[in-house]
């Protein structure tokens, strides 16, 4: 089968380079597109001025914001996935503001508590020009970038070296981190003065075998050359019917229930960019139609709002290079005949794919899906499953010892535990949602604070009912609410913990595996890993 795969973060401490060596071994052929048209990053309150650049650990903030550091991460070996601490308030039976307040804490005071993940991210401004132009991945300089890719390197090295303290462990990743620390100072070498896109291409492209080629979602998309027409056919669709198109997107986007912002119909907009190249640099700007129209930015073309014809040529000589769709809809994009594939995407890879689905189904059911659509296909790899018989110590990260019951366990022993946990974390999250569950929870796991609590209050009552003793009522009832604290507090930590364990899903086909691997078992571990993924068409 013909594949394309598309991803940003393209290096061998992230997943695509397993993910394309387990669709080869099956004979498939395809191109892997190194994301250069997504935007490069951002950080929240960075103005245009701001030209720096970090690299930290990925969390949300009030109201569920995020950075966005896709261009460069590692997610740490059984990491925390980022926390918006909205997702505890159908647990906590309070809203994020009376939790704050019941646990006597500001709601910034909470995010920074619950929020922060074990993602390290490369994050910065986006801005380039004014705040409508935003800094590509593949404006991006190895001249800028190159030292992040190096400390990134080190971070990811200094987190296995503690995660597999065992010495054969350590002699593994010291070979595995030796050849590749040196594969990547001679790729710098061979790409002085260039992009980290063309790093990126060529670190994929040493990993895998010849059968995948490895490309940037640029040149796929190019609106010049023989597939133009193929590349612009979702937009051409949009501008020859905006207010069907439009309204079957927003409908998508709202069964979906992501949280993704609609387009705005009176505004004409579009979810679609115009990447540019302009004075060096590469940038995007947002789409939208207005009247005949095609605007971006300060640039505009007129159109053809009967057939959605563009004028390709003149949007070439004012610099566009391609104009993607938003990932609800690239992921369409890229499986439409005569030029698309099957796009290949790791198990639990893309947030957007219930919109993406939503707003394919619609289209179809209109009559209006253009040509064959080629499937989407999963590759899920059961990472944890195949501890089963690992001997191998793991040193787990702080918050899953008390799951676990330990702060260093063989393998194995963590590959047959954590089923059950996950099981037990589901039921208590159910249990959670009602009055009557939380309180039979906290029953079972906080009876000696309850039990304290029955008598304190009996205590109140009684010095309550007395003139005499009546003012020693008050500082009982201060105690009390102490315990009530408390006791909510542990409420949540319950429910943090429980969701976090369900995370751990995301670590069973997503983040370092060949190096993870190679740490708990050698390349046999890996080949064998490569050799048992799933590889299945995703239902429609």
């Amino acid at each position: 089968m013909d594949f394309i795969s598309i991803d940003q973060n393209s290096h061998s401490l992230w997943d695509t380079i397993p993910k394309l060596q387990a669709v080869a071994v099956r004979g498939w052929r395809g191109i892997h597109c190194v994301e250069d048209v997504d935007v490069a990053f951002t950080r929240r309150g960075a103005a245009g001025a701001d030209s720096r650049l970090e690299l930290v650990l990925e969390r949300c903030y009030r109201g569920g914001v995020s950075d966005w550091g896709a261009t460069l991460f590692y997610t740490e070996f059984l990491g925390r996935q980022p926390f918006d601490v909205r997702q505890l308030e159908p647990y906590t039976g309070w809203t994020t503001a009376a939790l704050s307040r019941r646990l006597g804490v500001s709601v910034d005071e909470l995010y920074d508590r619950y929020s922060v993940s074990d993602n390290w991210q490369l994050v910065g401004s986006s801005y380039a020009e004014d705040d409508r132009h935003h800094r590509v991945i593949g404006d991006l300089r190895l001249a800028e970038i190159a030292p992040f890719v190096l400390e990134l390197l080190a971070q990811a090295r200094r987190n296995m070296e503690f995660s597999f303290p065992e010495p054969e462990a350590l002699a593994r990743l010291a070979a595995w981190f030796s050849g590749e620390e040196e594969r990547v100072r001679q790729l710098l070498q061979q790409h002085e003065g260039g992009r980290l896109v063309d790093l990126y291409a060529s670190w994929v492209q040493a990993h895998v075998p010849a059968v995948v080629q490895v490309g940037v979602t640029s040149g796929r998309f190019s609106i010049e050359g023989e597939r133009a027409e193929w590349s612009t056919r979702l937009l051409r669709a949009f501008i020859a019917d905006y207010s069907f198109m439009a309204g079957c997107y927003n409908q998508a986007l709202a069964e979906a229930e992501l949280g993704l912002n609609a387009l705005d119909q009176a505004r004409g907009e579009l979810p679609f960019f115009a990447v540019l190249r302009r004075d060096g640099r590469m940038v995007r700007v947002a789409l939208a139609l207005e009247g005949d129209r095609l605007v971006a930015g300060a640039l505009a073309w007129k159109v053809d709002v009967a057939t959605g014809a563009l004028p390709l040529d003149d949007m070439s000589r004012d610099g566009v290079v391609c104009v993607p769709g938003k990932a609800v809809l690239l992921v369409l994009q890229a499986r439409l005949a005569p030029h698309g594939a099957a796009l290949v995407l790791p198990y639990r890879g893309s947030v957007y794919m219930p919109a993406a689905r939503a707003f394919e189904r619609r289209l179809r059911e209109s009559g209006r899906l253009p040509d064959a659509v080629l499937p989407l296909c999963r590759v899920k790899f059961n990472f944890i499953e195949h501890w089963r018989g690992c001997h191998t110590l793991i040193r787990l990260p702080r918050y899953l010892c008390e799951a676990l019951g330990g702060a260093e366990l063989k393998a194995d022993r963590v590959a047959e535990a954590l089923p059950d946990l996950a099981a037990q974390a589901r039921a208590e999250l159910e249990q959670m949602r009602t009055p009557q569950g939380r309180d039979a929870l906290a029953a079972r796991l906080f009876g000696s604070d309850l039990k304290r609590r029955r008598e304190l209050e009996a205590r109140r009552r009684e010095l309550a009912a007395d003139p005499g003793t009546r003012s020693e009522a008050g500082r009982v009832w201060d105690i009390v609410k102490e315990v009530d604290r408390r006791m909510l507090e542990r409420q949540t930590e319950r429910a943090v913990r429980n969701l976090r364990l369900l995370d751990l899903d995301f670590c069973n086909s997503r983040g370092a595996l060949l190096p993870w691997s190679i740490a708990l078992g050698g390349q046999e571990f890996y080949d064998r890993l490569i050799a048992d993924a799933e590889v299945y068409e995703e239902p429609a």
